[in-house]
This record gives structure tokens, sequence and C-alpha cells, in this order.
């Protein structure tokens, strides 16, 4: 959730756009928060998790057509998600000034999603708190302020 306040933030500040070639693959939306507090519970009892792999998610598996309408909700601005080609993307960035190594991770984070099947959400979170983690919703409203100039 935090390439949308970090890395994506620039595009959706200065065009109302999600640039990005991932198509129609859906993704899962996780919150650094609550990977941070599932990561304290980790170590606070570490006997009990320690030797285990765990995969952390969040609950809402989208694609960026979906995470551009919350956040044009939310922000009550219109944010269009612009599914670019690989090779316009790679300009693009380059023209930016993004390092080619970078421009090759964002291909590869969200190009490649479109050629694999969705992951599948984790339950660790609730087993740990009982709750759900946070939604794409929730944390886009608590990180609101970031999209101020928006």
């Amino acid at each position: 959730m935090q390439n949308l306040t970090t890395t994506l933030l620039k595009d959706i500040r200065d065009h109302k756009i999600i640039f990005l070639p991932a198509g129609r693959a859906k993704f899962m939306w996780t919150d650094a928060e609550n990977i941070g507090e599932l990561v304290a519970v980790f170590l606070a009892d570490f006997d009990r998790f320690a030797n285990r792999a765990i995969e952390v998610t969040g609950t809402d598996l989208e694609n960026f057509y979906y995470a551009s309408s919350v956040l044009s909700d939310v922000l009550s601005k219109k944010i269009v998600y612009v599914n670019s080609g690989l090779l316009a993307f790679y300009l693009r960035k380059r023209r930016e000034g993004m390092p080619v190594a970078f421009v090759c991770v964002m291909i590869l984070l969200h190009f490649l999603p479109r050629f694999t099947s969705a992951p599948a959400v984790s339950p660790i979170y609730e087993e740990v708190f009982g709750k759900k983690p946070n939604s794409l919703r929730h944390f886009l409203e608590r990180e609101k302020f970031r999209f101020a100039d928006c």
C-alpha cells in the first residue's frame, strides 16, 4: 500500500494517474503498519514463531483499476489507472530520471504478475490479532494527507 504514497505519488499528484504496466493483474494490498505489528509480536514471542516461514498479506486482492477507484473516492478527485505498455513505461520512467535498475524492478513487480496466478490471502494477521488487517480504503483514508497537493 505504501507504494501509493511513495513510488507512485508523483504521478498521482502531478498527473492524477497511476502509470504502470500491470494490466488487470490482481495484487495483494498489504499495509506496512500491519507487517510491523506482526513483527513486534513475532519478536516478543520468538519461541512460538521461530523456524516458521510466515507470509503476511492484507485481504484486498485487487487490481490497479480498483485502487484508482478507491483513491478517487477518498480524495474526491478522479485518479485514473493508465495501463502502459512496457516500452512506454520504461521510456517515461527513464525520462523522469528513474535509474534503469529501479525501472526493471518496477517492471518485474507489476508486469510479470499478469502471467501468474493471484496470491493467496494469509490468515496470520487475523489469527494473531483477532481482526482483519487494514483495507486499502482504510489505509488511504489514514494517509489522505500525503495527497494534499493532489
